[in-house]
């Protein structure tokens, strides 16, 4: 008899953590990020060595993000802004006695350009010249958080708390990996909130920033995702429409490439062309020998004028050529890179 009560018991307890997990997850797909997220949480990470691969640091390492920026007027939303945002890893430096990996910016914040990961206490720091209360150091993300944990908050610009909100099993670009959510929170209703989620070994795949005190009535949602990726020598998903940005959308009457600028360049360029109809163009770099380095538009555009970023950081100083085609149309410039 106490065999069997206690079975019941087992089964009662087992029940009832399986609805409270499902409840969990059913609630928690309000991000716009769930891609094939499975059911499980996990309670902490591995080791702060395997922390460190939620944000990859090595020179090379480049990130492609598609930015929306939306202003909510209650009850109206509008697109103030969209693009594409590409941060990248260029080089190291030592620094306060550390060494740091250079990008060009962390998302969302142009103040912000040296990043290291901190083995012994599992944050990614960020280093401040203005700050000396911090030592010239803001922690700011526990990559080794556990789920519900509440960390940073040092002192300095940066002191601000960081909640880790949700540890889970997802995909992203093909790849099986584990997303951490980190919530911050500041100024209350009248301030601004931020979510960041760092996927081992890819690094920030989207990064949301709330705004709440625009006006009456009026708040603001910038929003950026990441859609492809060079990470430790891997290639993940687009790359190659990145960068796009329409100058103008009145009709050209003729087909034209723009001579980059600045030129000579370090490490980025801008490329302007002007195409008069709608139809499929490319836009690629090429080597003095003729070798393909970057596709840097592939698709059908419609008529109007436009500008891509062509970053030569990975690539030794020489001349390059870039050339755009477009149908029986087809004209290429000489580009020079100078470090």
């Amino acid at each position: 008899m106490k065999k069997i009560i206690f079975v019941f018991i087992l089964l009662g307890s087992l029940l009832i953590a399986y609805t409270s997990s499902a409840h969990w997850f059913a609630h928690s797909g309000d991000n716009g990020f769930d891609t094939n997220i499975k059911e499980h949480a996990y309670p902490s990470p591995n080791s702060y060595g395997d922390s460190a691969r939620y944000f990859p640091l090595k020179i090379g390492n480049k990130f492609y993000y598609k930015y929306n920026k939306v202003i909510w007027y209650y009850p109206n939303a509008y697109t103030y802004d969209s693009g594409y945002y590409v941060t990248r890893i260029t080089d190291t430096v030592r620094l306060n006695g550390n060494l740091f990996y250079h990008m060009n910016t962390f998302l969302g914040d142009n103040t912000l350009h040296y990043l290291r990961y901190d083995a012994d206490s599992g944050y990614c720091m960020g280093y401040n010249s203005y700050d000396s209360a911090c030592n010239y150091e803001n922690r700011l993300y526990k990559l080794t958080a556990v789920l519900n944990e509440t960390c940073g908050g040092q002192c300095g610009q940066y002191n601000i708390q960081k909640h880790c909100i949700a540890i889970k099993d997802t995909t992203v670009f093909g790849l099986q990996s584990r997303v951490k959510r980190f919530h911050i929170n500041w100024g209350g209703t009248n301030g601004c909130s931020f979510e960041t989620f760092f996927v081992k070994d890819i690094g920030v795949t989207q990064y949301i920033y709330f705004y709440y005190d625009l006006g009456p009535d009026m708040t603001s949602t910038t929003t950026y995702t990441l859609i492809g990726a060079f990470v430790n020598g891997v290639k993940y998903g687009d790359t190659n429409t990145v960068g796009i940005k329409p100058i103008s959308s009145s009709v050209p009457d003729k087909f034209k490439l723009y001579q980059n600028y600045p030129n000579p360049f370090n490490p980025t360029t801008i490329i302007r062309f002007q195409i008069k109809d709608s139809r499929f163009v490319t836009l690629k770099v090429y080597d003095i020998l003729g070798k393909e380095i970057e596709t840097l538009v592939n698709e059908k555009k419609s008529p109007g004028t436009y500008e891509v970023t062509f970053d030569g950081s990975r690539l030794t100083s020489g001349i390059y050529f870039y050339t755009l085609s477009t149908g029986d149309f087809k004209e290429t410039k000489k580009l020079v890179l100078l470090k």
